[in-house]
Order: structure tokens, then sequence, then C-alpha cells
């Protein structure tokens, strides 16, 4: 078979990779020309997570910079503009999303690269226009100091936010030329106050849904993966844009019959221990594993029966591991909360005095295991919720039949702070999280 290049497809290539902004008109699927097409004073685009949306705002900014839009008329050049979003992480984003369209002798300056963007965060064109990357968490004075013709918000912004921006819009207002566009998925952030506005008919509003015609990028497999890794209640939202997630009587649709089982792993393992700390009885909740390449089995659980100190969960959790056959110098990891002893011990947390109280019992000089910390940094209840949904579905993730606290929890967990259960899930995703956290097929499930 000849898988040569023609010299047209050679060319084309060529004029592609120099000039890509050309061509973008043609490669952005069934749904977002007519978000393009739309010469409203405030616009907005919704879409699930890697659905191209932030790459449509990073394609009207481009085209709106060049003064040449394949589907409206817009300012003549040079034009200044302004990008908000919502961290400096997502500020690369864009910025990466605005120089992979922006052909590069276009730049006046070019100077890019992957670890901090365009220097200064600004991109000036030959043709005089400007735009500069700003976060939402600066300065409102900052958003205050200048008069623009254009704003691309990439994501919700706070209400108060975004009244200030649309003041900086009407000094140079002209009808169907300049103006705002947003580009989001609603979720994780306040919106209520933009779908009122969208109803109000203050903003205009477009929303696709994340398919191989509309997302050309993606093939139905792939969509199908990361519906797959999506928790129930998420799913309206990151894969369709909608506004509220659907309601669904199981948190973790995922986990059925098929995830219990008395198989115990054979050979040579990883033992981890998950501990989760609560002040009422039955909220201590110690959780065994065993991991072995991707694989994780919940072999047993101590739940306290009563009103507990940290002697008792000490015997409670040395009990579990000999019934286990397990010594306690065994454990390979151990994660648990992050709970103060309370005022009496202000600088002591909860894991340090069960660590203790594990050596004195055990009459040693050292604790045979350490209790580190679980994740507690932003995204990460959610990102070990999908990680545990994701490996029951998987398979990667099984529990033993007599852990009936856990075969409950999972079973009837509703997502609610207030559930008795959620004291099982979180001590078993301190855990599993910080055993496949980074496993390739888990750590893409990190997202805010």
């Amino acid at each position: 078979m000849n898988t040569a290049l023609t010299p047209e497809q050679i060319q084309f290539y060529h004029e592609l990779k120099r000039d890509p902004l050309r061509f973008e008109q043609y490669r952005c699927g069934d749904a977002r020309p007519a978000f393009h097409a739309d010469s409203s004073f405030i616009k907005l685009l919704a879409g699930g997570n890697q659905s191209g949306k932030s790459h449509s705002g990073a394609c009207e900014t481009a085209w709106i910079m060049t003064g040449d839009h394949p589907w409206r008329k817009v300012k003549k050049p040079p034009v200044t503009g302004r990008v908000v979003t919502y961290s400096i992480k997502q500020s690369l984003t864009v910025q990466k999303r605005l120089q992979a369209v922006i052909p590069k002798f276009m730049i006046d300056g070019y100077d890019f690269n992957d670890r901090r963007g365009f220097v200064n965060q600004r991109i000036k064109l030959t043709n005089g226009s400007l735009i500069e990357v700003v976060t939402a968490s600066q300065d409102t004075l900052a958003h205050a100091s200048a008069t623009l013709d254009f704003i691309w918000i990439d994501e919700p912004p706070p209400e108060e936010l975004y009244s200030e921006l649309l003041a900086r819009l009407m000094v140079k207002y002209e009808p169907g030329v300049t103006g705002m566009y947003l580009t989001l998925t609603p979720i994780n952030r306040p919106v209520e106050w933009l779908l009122n506005e969208v109803n109000r008919g203050k903003i205009s509003y477009h929303r696709f849904d994340l398919t191989p015609a509309n997302c050309p990028h993606l093939s139905a497999e792939q969509i199908a993966l990361m519906a797959d890794s999506y928790l129930p209640h998420e799913r309206a939202q990151r894969l369709h844009g909608h506004w509220h997630g659907e309601t669904r009587s199981r948190y973790f649709d995922a986990y059925d019959e098929r995830c219990i089982t008395d198989v115990r792993p054979t050979g040579e393992v990883d033992i981890g221990l998950g501990i989760d700390h609560g002040e009422k009885i039955g909220s201590q909740v110690a959780v065994l594993v065993a991991h072995v390449e991707g694989r994780v089995w919940i072999l047993d659980e101590y739940r306290n029966e009563s009103r507990t100190d940290p002697e008792d969960d000490a015997a409670g959790i040395l009990e579990m591991l000999d019934r286990n056959h397990i010594k306690p110098h065994e454990v390979t990891v151990a994660v648990g909360d992050i709970n103060s002893m309370g005022k009496g011990y202000p600088a002591m947390k909860i894991s340090d005095a069960i660590t203790a109280a594990i050596t004195k019992k055990l009459r040693l000089q050292r604790p045979p295991f350490h209790i580190t910390s679980a994740m507690k940094s932003a995204g990460s209840v959610s990102w070990g919720e999908r990680i545990l949904n994701y490996g029951f579905k998987r398979g990667d993730i099984t529990i033993h039949p007599h852990c009936e606290y856990l075969t409950k929890a999972f079973s009837h967990y509703t997502g609610k702070n207030t559930d008795d259960l959620k004291h099982g899930i979180d001590a078993t995703r301190y855990i599993i999280q910080r055993l496949l956290g980074y496993d390739q097929a888990y750590h893409r499930l990190r997202f805010l």
C-alpha cells in the first residue's frame, strides 16, 4: 500500500502549519458556527469538558483580532481585548489555545513557551491588535483599568466581576461588532445568576452536546470512555453543558454485585490502610486493602461501635490486621484524615495519636507504619470519587462480602455530607486515591 503524500497534500500541510486560522472554520463541527455567527453584544457557548469550547473562544478571539471573521462583521483592527480565566493554570491553557490558532507570522515579537505562556501574558499582532490574559482572582481595580473592544471569559466568572467587565466595553461599544463572549461548562462554580441573565434575554445562549459531529476531534469511543469516567450526577453538565446535573438515586452507579467477591490476591502485595476520623459513634472507620499493579481488593473494615479514643481505635485496627494474618510492619501505606485532637491537644492530629497508641500497644520503639495526611486540595474529593466509580466500572476495585458497612455505603450513599455512610466512603477514597491516582487511567480523571 502506497502511503506517500502527494505534492498537493504536502503543500496543504505546510499551509496548515503556517496559517492554521485559515482552516479553523472547516474543523469546528456542526454546532459551533451558530455561536461564531452570532453578533449579539453578549453571547455564551456552553459545552462539556474537552468539547472544544475553549478552542472556539480562541478562534473567535483570533478572528476578531485579525479583523477577518468567516461568519460575521467585526471591527476593523487594531482592537484591544481581554481574556479572563479563573486560575493561572487555566490562563496557561487558554494561551496555548491562542498560540495554536493565531499564525506566528501575525504576532509581533512572537515569544511563547509552554511553561509561562506569552511574555507578560500579552499578545500583540502586527496589525496593532492587542490582548491580555488575566485571572478572575486579580484585583478588581486591574479589571477596571482599561476600555476594551471585546472580552472573552473562559468558565463562569463571579457576578461582580462580570458587571465590572461589562463596563469596560461601554466606551467603545458598536452594535454588532464589539462585545463579550463566554465559553464554559456550568459546574463547580455559582451559575444561577448567569442562568437568570440568559432567561432574561440579556445573554444569547448556545449549547452543544458532546458528539462526534459536534466535536470532530473526539471519536465515539473516546466520548463513551469519558462518560464512564464521570460520576452520574456530573454527566449532564460535563458531557452536554447543561446548567444542572441529573438527580440520581445512586451516587456510585458502577457499583453492583459484580464488585463483591471473596477472592483475595496471592503472592506479594502492597497493604494499605485508609482511616477517616469523626466525633460521632460509628464515624471512626478504617479500611484495609491489598494493591497489586493497578488493582485493589478491599479486604476488611473497622468501625467503632461506641464513642472511642485513639487507644480504642488502635486496638480495633490491630485486631483487623490480625484476623487477616497481616503483621503491622507489613502495612505499606496508611492515609488518614487531617482532624486534630481538639481543644485539649490542638497541635496533635488524631492520626498521630492513633500511630502512637499502636506503637505503645506493640511495645515498639518506632511505629510499624506512619499515617500520612489525606489529599485535601481543590477538586480532590470529586477526583477520588471518580476514581472509585471508574475503578468499580473497570473491575479494578472489589470488596470482600464481610465488609457489611462498606457494601451498604457504596450501595446507598447519596453524596450528602450529613450521610452517616460518608465516613466509609472517605476512608476508602483516601487510600485508593493514593494507590491508583497516578495510574494513567485514573490521573486523567483529575479536573476541576
